[in-house]
């Protein structure tokens, strides 16, 4: 059934021949699950919609993660195949039709056959803007946690964090 899932909100998505909102794919889908139970398809224990919820985090959202993940290898494999420097003579329209976050705030998707110059240059935008993000946040965690963390270990000579809570505190004369 969770695969069913995911082929909807594909299938959703590349229909709509434009980006789609995150939200709004986890609406239809949600609407086309409750569908297909009441035509007699199996459904889990509570409200039907929130069922379709549950079942399109559970299904749709790892598997956007792990096409995030994989889009640059897709777009490698994509190039190669465009200059013939691919060998294995994979036919590249199922690849085209796989649907990727555009990296926007409020979480697009589109088919890349259906990308644009502005699609590419928002994911690039969007991207430089997390690395910006997680740099800022990597400094924060250092000021705030690590490095205080480090000196209170250090300054008592032990060895694990929980120590700070359990080992006796040395007071300087």
């Amino acid at each position: 059934m969770p695969s069913l899932l995911f082929d909807w909100y594909e299938e959703y998505v590349r229909e709509r021949g434009q980006a789609v909102p995150l939200s709004e794919s986890r609406d239809a889908v949600a609407a086309r699950y409750v569908t297909h139970v009441e035509a007699g398809g199996p459904r889990l224990t509570g409200s039907l919609l929130e069922e379709g919820y549950r079942l399109f985090d559970a299904e749709v959202k790892p598997q956007r993660r792990r096409r995030v993940n994989s889009f640059t290898k897709d777009l490698d494999y994509t190039f190669d195949s465009l200059f013939g420097l691919a060998d294995d003579g994979i036919f590249l329209d199922p690849l085209l039709d796989n649907v990727y976050p555009l990296g926007t705030a409020d979480g697009c998707d589109k088919a890349l056959r259906l990308w644009t110059v502005d699609d590419f240059n928002q994911a690039r935008t969007e991207r430089y803007r997390n690395v910006v993000a997680v740099t800022g946040s990597a400094g924060e965690f250092d000021r705030k946690y690590a490095a205080r963390a480090i000196e209170m270990m250090q300054a008592r000579g032990i060895t694990y964090f929980g120590d700070l809570v359990t080992a006796p505190q040395v007071v300087a004369a």
